[in-house]
């Protein structure tokens, strides 16, 4: 059983355009499929499980990491661990409630103006509640955050991304002039269109995109 899972900005993201009603209608059904196993209709034609849908293969690989008890996150993005323990206020409020407690978190733990102090007068015990332990999860991220980042190597981004194939020796003709660090972002920035892709092919399409016009 899932104990937590990694809320990333990017949910954040698709709350923010949502009402209160839908973005607690969101969070409540993304509760659903991590803690108690309920599958989204993949036949949905409501907007907020249609959102929820485009996301699905990244809620079910964050659910396969929480099962697997491993520290692996699918994602390099700012993120926080909800815990199941969470859930139970969500589902205690009403959805324009929920929607407003979710973008409060997301305001707090990313930065941002999802919700104003009026509207959140409403569920600000269950907030001040919940951002007793949210308030380590910060403190642990923003210390994390701060530690000097490893230096980039071509191991480094084979141990990264994993899904590379193929090895460079570090005097290839193609690396010269390549800033691996740049190279580092700009295969995190395309992971989708470069699955499975060999070393030197990536390289190459690096050095095409930065390439002048």
């Amino acid at each position: 059983m899932v104990k937590q899972f990694n809320f990333y900005k990017s949910y954040m993201d698709n709350i923010a355009n949502l009402s209160h009603a839908e973005a607690g209608q969101y969070i409540k059904k993304l509760l659903d499929f991590m803690f108690r196993d309920k599958e989204l209709d993949e036949l949905a034609t409501d907007k907020v499980t249609c959102l929820l849908l485009l996301l699905s293969d990244d809620f079910r690989a964050e659910k396969e990491r929480g099962e697997s008890g491993k520290d692996i996150h699918s994602k390099r993005e700012r993120r926080f661990a909800f815990r199941s323990i969470y859930a139970n206020i969500f589902f205690c409020l009403k959805d324009a409630e929920a929607g407003i407690l979710i973008k409060q978190i997301c305001d707090f733990m990313f930065g941002g103006e999802l919700v104003s102090e009026e509207e959140s007068k409403c569920v600000r015990s269950y907030f001040s509640a919940i951002k007793v332990p949210l308030s380590k999860s910060k403190a642990q991220s923003d210390r994390a955050t701060k530690q000097p980042s490893a230096p980039i190597t071509l191991e480094k981004i084979q141990v990264d991304f994993p899904f590379i194939t193929g090895n460079l020796r570090a005097d290839n003709p193609v690396l010269d002039g390549v800033d691996l660090k740049r190279l580092h972002k700009y295969i995190g920035e395309h992971e989708k269109e470069l699955q499975d892709a060999n070393m030197y092919s990536i390289v190459m399409k690096y050095r095409e995109s930065v390439k002048p016009a």
